[in-house]
């Protein structure tokens, strides 16, 4: 074999001493890296994006593709409350972005059985020697091929629990991101039937200011008439037009309201911008929750993924402090090995000796078993113990928090159930009340008796009563949708009960809310 000098080494070194040394800043140059490194905080680079619906593209060669549903496939269908929560479990980002982490999740519970299995492992070595020291005396220094294969298997039999540990703490992390994607579903569930009623009553709004205001219109033209004939001041036109102002900035604002929930709800739904929705539920419908009351509502809101998520997080702090623990246990193993070899060697036999073979072959087998216990490790175990054990009493104090959290949070939820439901009563008695005074001043006014501006009055009476009839049904049905959030509903996506779901009262807020999609006819 070829020895390679000290001297041939001597310039490499040289070479990459001088080098390395020549990229070290010099004493001038710290202000220059400084001014530099500031003037990269303060001007970060710029990204620009691409954003299309068909093709997402970013740079830094990221390409993406959304999965938008297209305008056509949804031209002309009528959404039920059920048809938007099953379009939304199908077609939202964070729905699906928790699916692949429970997959991972369940790789990792996969990787930690696999720490119970033996390892296998093959090597194969081959070795070409040439040396230009042989001694034919004594017959050192021969050159030779050389082939070895060895063949190795490995069986943990105690790894001081760790394994154990290790497989409770996968399965622990996999619940968990399995509850944290049903606590994801139940949000967006209670989010698309808040957009969804959100947009109900927008159009129920939208539609009862213009009612009003065709009313006020013609009014406007019978004011307009009465004052040509001398029979009102010109102070009523400008009041009746002032009305007109008002009512308009009110539709205004209630086309506002209607379109930001309808663009919610695309968003959630995965639509394309301006896509047209048919809505065909009802806002007198009610969501019916399981629970009534606050006991039966506090024991279902006990299976809340939040609070399954907070005893798992203290489940999985013990199960780190265990596998501390499992560091300072013994560990035994066996090991099994099968070695083949055979060298060939290419000089002649020296003479005067026992070396007459020209190659040699070996095979041997071996099993050990070895036990490793190291019960100090510079205390690093010790505190990593303990620091677990305090993470583990922190997170109890925080599951206990989660769980005063909601309960308060479902009696808050009744709580703004019951109002709303007794607010329901005397806004839908109201809205009796001003329709009659409207008919009854529509008459007179008719009949001369009683003035113009009566009548105008009793109009918009009767519009702030029906909005405020729209909006106390509203509070209820976002009041039991949060109810149903804080409960724990794990039911399947509504299906629309229909008219025959809904109490007597809700009944009676259907008919009034038909009554006012279209004007009353003079009496």
């Amino acid at each position: 074999m070829k020895r390679i000098s000290l001297p041939f080494f001597l310039p490499i070194f040289l070479f990459l001493l001088v080098g390395g040394c020549s990229v070290v800043p010099k004493k001038g140059d710290y202000s220059k890296l400084f001014n530099l490194w500031q003037k990269e905080r303060k001007e970060p680079p710029e990204v620009s994006f691409n954003l299309e619906y068909e093709d997402l593209s970013l740079d830094r060669n990221y390409r993406f593709q959304l999965d938008l549903v297209d305008k056509e496939t949804v031209a002309g269908k009528q959404w039920s409350l059920a048809d938007c929560i099953d379009a939304a479990l199908q077609k939202n980002p964070g729905l699906r972005s928790l699916d692949f982490e429970i997959s991972q999740r369940r790789q990792q519970l996969y990787a930690a059985l696999g720490e119970f299995l033996p390892d296998l492992s093959v090597s194969y070595n081959h070795n070409s020697v040439h040396s230009d020291d042989y001694k034919q005396g004594d017959g050192s220094g021969r050159s030779y091929e050389g082939d070895n294969l060895v063949l190795s298997l490995v069986q943990p039999v105690f790894d001081g629990f760790s394994g154990i540990n290790g497989l409770r703490l996968a399965a622990f992390e996999e619940e968990k991101a399995v509850n944290m994607r049903e606590a994801q579903r139940r949000r967006l569930i209670a989010s698309i039937r808040s957009s969804y009623f959100e947009k109900l009553a927008a159009e129920a709004i939208r539609k009862n200011y213009e009612i009003s205001l065709t009313r006020l219109l013609e009014q406007l033209e019978a004011a307009e008439a009465w004052v040509a004939q001398k029979l009102a001041p010109p102070l009523r036109v400008l009041e009746v037009k002032t009305r007109i102002a008002q009512t308009r900035h009110q539709l205004i604002s209630a086309r506002s309201r209607e379109s930001s929930a309808l663009a919610r709800l695309r968003s959630a739904l995965m639509l394309p911008p301006d896509t047209k929705m048919e809505l065909t539920g009802r806002l007198s419908t009610p969501l019916m929750p399981l629970c009534s009351g606050f006991d039966e509502c506090s024991q279902m809101s006990r299976r809340r993924p939040e609070l399954v998520m907070s005893a798992l997080a203290v489940d999985i702090a013990k199960q780190n402090a265990n596998i501390i623990i499992s560091r300072s246990l013994p560990s035994a193993r066996i090991s099994a090995s099968w070695n083949q070899g055979k060298n060939e060697y290419d000089d002649p036999v020296p003479s005067g000796t026992n070396m007459s073979y020209t190659e040699s072959e070996e095979e041997s087998w071996s099993v050990i078993f070895s036990v490793t216990f190291t019960p100090f490790q510079g205390g690093r175990n010790f505190f990593n113990w303990r620091s677990y054990n305090k993470q583990v009493q922190s997170l109890v104090l925080q599951m206990e928090q989660t769980f005063q959290d909601i309960q308060s949070e479902v009696e808050l939820r009744l709580l703004q159930c019951e109002e709303a439901r007794a607010a329901l009563a005397p806004a839908l008695e109201a809205v009796r009340e001003a329709r009659l005074a409207w008919q009854m001043n529509l008459k007179f006014v008719k009949l001369g008796t009683v003035p113009l501006d009566d009548l105008l009055d009793a109009e918009i009476e009767l519009t702030n009563a029906r909005s405020t009839l729209i909006s106390a049904l509203l509070s209820l049905r976002l009041a039991e949708v949060n109810l149903a959030l804080a409960a724990g509903d794990d039911r399947p996506p509504d299906s629309d009960p229909g008219r025959e779901g809904a109490d007597e009262t809700a009944r009676e807020v259907e008919t009034e809310l038909e009554r006012a999609d279209r004007p009353e006819p003079p009496s």
